[in-house]
């Protein structure tokens, strides 16, 4: 019996309503709302804000950054003008790459940068003279500014490099050139409105496979995102004290994470000098100043990475008259931190541990965990949307999964990036069609709209928060005459969170082995001999690809039988 066409018509309505609907129910966005994009230079809009504050306010003979080690501090009546000052002294348009650790110079640095209209890039300062090579030639970087300290390294570097400068920010002593004695080749610097989308900051990110690579942000994800982190945390005065009009922000933020990591750039850098609150830091982190700064300089904030915030839970536990009586909230992120353990932390520290989701990609945040619910990253930020999906087909196919289902974490929103530095083939399996960018973690959606990552797609291995890329190490073990074949997967670590464990094909000495790797490598990538695991063969698919599971699976085998 064939239908009427009206009734045809009916059902199709109805299936198009249903899967509208569906779609819509599928689509999170955020509890905060939408919104306005910041359509101006990143420099430009912190700088505005500081000189509200020094002008108007109250943080004229303020400390911008203190150095917790020498003692240094930027002053936000002297940022503007320093900022200024260095960036005519810079090639114009140029791309610059900071060589630092976490100084007061590393701010001026990188605001003269791109007041001087170009892009910077930030390199760990604890990179090997390969290492730091690697990421001049990839950035097309043009000339580097590190510290007196580290120039012996970036003289290494330069050396076979052409075209390719450098000086230092810290020492008009030092023999090596100094920015504060060198020659204008601006005479002032000019302010015009200009392309907000264009590139600002090229960190690197392995992101979710591969070798490390340059994340293109523009002056609009990362301001933005500042406004994004801004509009969320003014919702928790009793913990975070945001700046009020011309009143800069009275908090003190631990300055433990490295400024060239987008969460330390970003986040607690750059975020800070907007607000006009003051942050110590620490170039090199060792357990005890980061205890004492703590303790000694009323820090009211303090962003970590889960082996931190378990180390201060250790050194509670084995010390109980260690108390921080200024500390008001903890920041989480770079890594999950499971709830069983959030919630036991929080009552050992006496303090409310929030954790966040982001990634280099993203500016970094995607997601606050401001309702309190214990493993998890929280809600979207405000302007961002998110979907939970299986992902196929080269990315040409996004199957979404039910609420309460585990799926790939999608994002879509102001802060995510522009691409990767010359590499479009990654770029378009990372951006999705629409501006989906896939994260390569998996997640749930909870209650109240609240996420939780439960596995990761990609294989990073995050080493107390920073990327160590498996193929980075399988390719210098692969270079060694001894070695025929090689894989390397996350091992699990309490302090550290995850450390690299190599299994290696071939005929070799591990101490042999892990001198001539860790000679190459920043002390974070480090194979020590007891994590090397000599194999007759790495377990590989059909299509050459290794399998990571099996390699995972024998080493949790390996670990349970001692």
């Amino acid at each position: 019996m064939q239908q009427s066409p009206m009734k045809r018509n009916n059902i199709v309505s109805l299936v198009r309503k249903l899967v509208y609907h569906r779609e819509r129910r599928l689509l999170y966005t955020s509890p905060y709302g939408k919104i306005d994009k910041v359509e101006k230079r990143l420099s430009r809009f912190v700088l505005e804000r500081v000189n509200n504050y020094v002008e108007n306010g109250n943080a004229k003979d303020k400390a911008a950054v203190v150095c917790a080690v020498s003692g240094k501090k930027l002053i936000y009546g002297e940022f503007k003008d320093r900022v200024m000052e260095t960036a005519t002294k810079l090639e114009p348009q140029s791309t610059l790459l900071l060589h630092m650790p976490n100084t007061p110079e590393f701010a001026i640095g990188f605001h003269a940068a791109l007041e001087a209209g170009g892009r910077v890039s930030t390199s760990n300062p604890l990179y090997t003279a390969r290492e730091l090579m690697h990421q001049i030639k990839d950035s097309g970087a043009s000339h580097v500014i590190t510290i007196s300290q580290l120039a012996p390294v970036v003289e290494e570097a330069c050396k076979e490099l052409k075209n390719v400068t450098f000086s230092q920010l810290d020492d008009k002593n030092c023999p090596i050139t100094s920015l504060d004695t060198a020659p204008k080749k601006l005479e002032y610097v000019t302010y015009t409105p200009e392309d907000a989308n264009a590139c600002a900051c090229i960190p690197y990110s392995s992101g979710t496979t591969g070798l490390p690579k340059g994340v293109m942000l523009s002056h609009t994800n990362l301001a933005t995102n500042i406004l994004q982190t801004e509009h969320v945390l003014k919702s928790k005065p009793e913990y975070m004290r945001p700046a009020q009009g011309a009143t800069s922000s009275p908090d003190k933020l631990l300055g433990v994470l490295p400024f060239f990591h987008i969460y330390g750039m970003n986040t607690l850098l750059n975020y800070s000098l907007s607000q006009g609150a003051t942050i110590i830091s620490i170039p090199k982190f060792d357990h005890e100043t980061f205890c004492q700064v703590l303790i000694n300089n009323e820090i009211t904030i303090a962003h970590l990475v889960p082996p931190l915030v378990l180390f201060l839970a250790h050194a509670i536990k084995t010390n109980p008259n260690l108390v921080f009586p200024h500390l008001r909230a903890i920041c989480s992120g770079a890594a999950p931190l499971d709830g069983e353990t959030q919630g036991r932390l929080s009552q050992a520290l006496n303090t409310p541990i929030f954790q966040g989701y982001g990634m280099t990609e993203t500016s970094p945040v995607t997601h606050f965990d401001l309702v309190g619910v214990p493993g998890s990253v929280g809600q979207l930020a405000p302007g961002t949307e998110c979907r939970l999906a299986i992902v196929s087909d080269c990315g040409n196919t996004l199957t979404d999964v039910q609420q309460g289902e585990a799926g790939e974490l999608l994002i879509r929103g102001p802060q995510v990036m522009l691409g990767y530095l010359h590499r479009e083939q990654d770029t378009q399996k990372t951006l999705l069609k629409d501006g989906w960018l896939r994260t390569g973690d998996v997640a749930i959606c909870h209650d109240q709209d609240t996420f939780r990552i439960v596995d990761r797609v990609k294989e990073l291995i995050k080493v107390k928060g920073l990327q160590v890329s498996p193929a980075e190490l399988e390719g210098l073990l692969l270079q060694h005459p001894d070695i025929t074949d090689a894989a390397v997967v996350a091992q699990p670590c309490d302090r550290a969170g995850e450390l690299p464990h190599a299994f290696v094909v071939g005929d070799f000495c591990k101490f042999t082995v892990s001198a001539y790797l860790n000679d190459q490598l920043a002390v974070y990538k480090h194979l020590h001999p007891d994590r090397i695991t000599q194999v007759d063969a790495i377990p590989k698919s059909a299509s050459g690809k290794i399998l990571r599971r099996e390699l995972k699976k024998h080493l949790l085998e390996q670990f349970n039988s001692i």
